[in-house]
């Protein structure tokens, strides 16, 4: 376990550059933890903390699932590593998700093939669209991967990427380069 640099000032506590008021150092908070779905796997991690104290949260997928990220009470996604030490700065609820792993099967206007899904070093999208980009975001939103697809079908290197889920999208337009649609997903890195 870590230590964090606290001191005391006047009556008041510090917390390296954060300033808490005493009731708040001395309150304990509870957390809990649950999962989603519920039969998705077991997480651990409930209890009672003080501030600052560390809560090891772990998730371990049942079968037929997998382990995507951690979100707390607010939906704000705060780790996607399945053994996670949260720092308690309030009490509340922390949410493991899992996903079903048997595969995402999703239906396409355009004759797109986005697989494999679940997928481990890569992911190939199949898609005869003329003027096509494809972008892909993890969890927080953050673009991680940004281009345009020159050939009918096109393979994207994700050995380095950590494990979780992705959205992806694929937009298209005219010869005039205006976007006209866009079809989307998710794909799970296993």
């Amino acid at each position: 376990m870590g230590y964090m640099l606290s001191y005391e000032y006047n009556g008041s506590v510090f917390f390296g550059k954060m300033f808490v008021s005493r009731k708040t150092v001395y309150t304990p908070f509870e957390l809990e933890v649950v999962t989603e779905p519920s039969d998705g796997g077991v997480a651990n991690g409930s209890g009672t903390y003080l501030f600052g104290e560390r809560a090891h949260l772990t998730a371990t997928a049942n079968e037929n699932y997998l382990f995507v990220g951690w979100t707390n009470q607010d939906g704000d996604t705060i780790s996607t590593d399945s053994d996670y030490a949260h720092m308690v700065a309030r009490g509340g609820q922390i949410t493991a998700h899992f996903v079903n792993d048997d595969g995402i099967e999703e239906t396409r206007k355009h004759n797109m093939t986005v697989f494999p899904n679940p997928g481990n070093n890569s992911i190939t999208i199949s898609t005869a669209l003329p003027n096509a980009r494809v972008e892909i975001y993890d969890l927080t939103g953050k673009l991680v991967y940004n281009q345009e697809i020159t050939d009918n079908v096109t393979s994207i290197n994700t050995e380095n990427w950590p494990s979780g889920m992705y959205f992806w999208k694929v937009v298209f337009g005219t010869s005039t380069g205006s976007v006209t649609e866009a079809e989307c997903g998710k794909w799970i890195k296993k």
